[in-house]
């Protein structure tokens, strides 16, 4: 995720990169009202984490966000969400480890 300094004298939020916003455009577009997505958003930059789980939830997707990708493996395994977004590099696991932990579950439920 691109990231530009803030102003504190200013509210102003981080500029994400197109293909960001294009892709939290695509889950907004997916989701019913009775039948929002479960996400589960792993990103230990604050500000980054805050506005993506901010933009998740504007679009009306049920959002649970982690620090690490340790916390990241503990939430998918209890709560099975339907959608990961992840950051690359986290303390714990990587995004690449967290991904490949993902696919390697066995599981009834597709994510």
């Amino acid at each position: 995720m691109r990231s530009r300094a803030i102003d504190s004298s200013k509210s102003e939020l981080p500029v994400l990169d197109r293909e960001v916003i294009s892709r939290l455009a695509c889950l907004g577009a997916a989701v019913s009202a009775d039948n929002p997505m479960r996400i589960l958003l792993a990103e230990d930059d604050p500000t980054s984490r805050l506005v993506v789980e901010t933009a998740l939830r504007s679009l009306g997707h049920e959002c649970h966000a982690v620090i690490d990708g340790t916390q990241a493996w503990e939430a998918f395994r209890s709560q099975q969400p339907d959608v990961v977004i992840s950051d690359s590099m986290m303390p714990g696991l990587s995004g690449l480890e967290l991904c490949r932990k993902i696919r390697a579950h066995r599981s009834p439920h597709y994510t």
